[in-house]
């Protein structure tokens, strides 16, 4: 994994990139079935039994899209995708910034986290990603977009690759090697 001043940096500029003009069903269909269609194609390794579990929701509390892609999804797996879920909407920014961040300053910032957002109820591993719509404040997600079941900086750029396939990006910065 890259050192983790240089993932908070590739992220934060991530996060600012991938801003919506709306997002409704449409678009959570759009992203859910993205993130589908790119894990089978570019990030399950061929032959395993692996699968993520993809959940789109907004803090309103109304659930978008939810899938178990594959075979090898877990129970663990969705409560992995609640920790996630539960760091984006506490702290507004993506769970693997959450986590990157806390690492960049040190253990003391590490230990400071943990203490604050206890592992079973918050998860700062990658996986999470904050829904911007344009002309809201950068502090005021909406929603968030989770994928659980690969490596954490897979999860966390599976979902950016697949928001930035239905934005039309052509942006290609990674936080993978």
């Amino acid at each position: 994994m890259k050192p983790d001043s240089e993932l908070v940096d590739i992220i934060t500029a991530q996060e600012k990139e991938i801003v919506w003009d709306t997002f409704t069903t449409e678009e959570a269909w759009a992203v859910g079935s993205t993130i589908r269609e790119l894990f089978k194609s570019s990030y399950k390794p061929q032959g395993a039994q692996l699968g993520i579990a993809v959940s789109i929701t907004l803090f309103s509390g109304a659930v978008l899209f939810q899938a178990s892609v594959d075979d090898g999804v877990l129970p663990d797996n969705w409560n992995w995708v609640a920790g996630k879920t539960a760091t984006v909407k506490r702290y507004s920014r993506s769970s693997f910034f959450v986590g990157r961040n806390a690492a960049a300053k040190g253990a003391g910032a590490v230990e400071r986290l943990q203490k604050l957002a206890p592992e079973l109820t918050y998860a700062a591993h990658g996986g999470a990603f904050p829904i911007r719509l344009k002309g809201m404040d950068f502090t005021n997600p909406v929603g968030v977009i989770v994928v659980s079941g690969l490596p954490q900086e897979q999860d966390h750029q599976l979902v950016v690759d697949a928001c930035r396939k239905v934005l039309g990006s052509k942006e290609t910065s990674s936080v993978c090697k």
